[in-house]
């Protein structure tokens, strides 16, 4: 019998943006994401705040003068329920999800982010004094968070000195935002992932009709990110906080066996791990405190 079609499809545009879609029609849920090739690490670990902030920041310009009638368009583009998300780490997501329904919709409102999307002084504002407020909390825990990532990653690794990213917040300007932005959100080098009910043929007109324009200039290569070396043997690292009301744990180690041949058997026993937990939290009821996760990072994973 002949196997069933695969729904992903893939392709490229003129500028280079890479395309992927999977139009699944038992999928209710849209959901597109535009991954850059830079994250934190990307414009060195002294500069990790502007990576940061410059996707948390980037907001839907909607000050601007608008026709009568692009602006009852927006206006119910708006009421659709799209959630506009974004995340920062080895690379920059930015994440766009609603009902697949309206799926052309929901990919122009992740288009309108990245094209038009403007950073307010009141919001760096905002985000700077929050960042100072959070420095002035983390300092008490600087020291073991350093040890740890020390301890998994090596001594003097960019994720360790990432650690004080809060610090350099302070100074950040708008102009330091837009310029990143100009500089690394660009679609040669960049890969959109597109996941929902929708035609692909028609999807596809749409990503080109929105993206195809863009220009074809690649940002500037990232640096390597070093490999992780793990501290050899055991570390223990004790933090006494007298304001506590309760006791934290953390148990981490670095998987550092070659992740393509190995990643069967790291499903394998992260599922394992995670059986484990459920038998912790469901099956006893013991406690539900406890939790795992399983990161990968360009260095290694965690």
């Amino acid at each position: 019998a002949e196997g069933r079609r695969s729904t992903v499809s893939e392709f490229r545009l003129h500028n280079g943006l890479r395309v992927v879609m999977n139009s699944n029609f038992t999928q209710p849920v849209f959901e597109a994401r535009m991954i850059f090739p830079v994250g934190a690490m990307g414009v060195g670990a002294e500069n990790a705040a502007i990576a940061r902030v410059a996707a948390s920041a980037l907001e839907l310009n909607t000050t601007r003068h608008f026709s009568a009638e692009d602006a009852e368009r927006l206006n119910w583009v708006l009421e659709l329920g799209t959630q506009l998300s974004s995340r920062v780490a080895d690379h920059t997501t930015f994440e766009v999800q609603g009902a697949s329904i309206d799926a052309d919709w929901h990919i122009w409102r992740l288009y309108w982010l990245l094209q038009d999307g403007i950073y307010r002084n009141a919001k760096v504002a905002q985000l700077r004094d929050k960042a100072a407020q959070v420095a002035k909390h983390r300092d008490e825990t600087r020291g073991w968070r350093r040890a740890l990532f020390e301890a998994v990653f090596g001594h003097n690794h960019p994720y360790v000195k990432d650690d004080d990213f809060l610090a350099s917040v302070a100074g950040l300007r708008t102009d330091d935002l837009d310029e990143f932005r100009d500089t690394y959100y660009r679609v040669n080098g960049a890969t959109l992932v597109i996941v929902g009910k929708f035609d692909a043929a028609v999807m596809r007109e749409t990503v080109a009709e929105l993206f195809d324009d863009w220009r074809a200039t690649p940002a500037p290569p990232a640096p390597p990110v070093p490999a992780m070396h793990p501290a050899a043997g055991p570390a223990w690292i004790i933090h006494a906080d007298p304001e506590a009301s309760q006791v934290r744990i953390t148990y981490a180690f670095a998987a550092t066996s070659p992740r393509a041949s190995s990643r069967a058997a790291r499903t394998i026993v992260a599922e394992m791990v995670r059986s484990r937990l459920q038998k912790v939290r469901t099956q006893l009821g013991a406690s539900y405190g406890i939790a795992i996760d399983y990161q990968l990072t360009d260095a290694g994973d965690l």
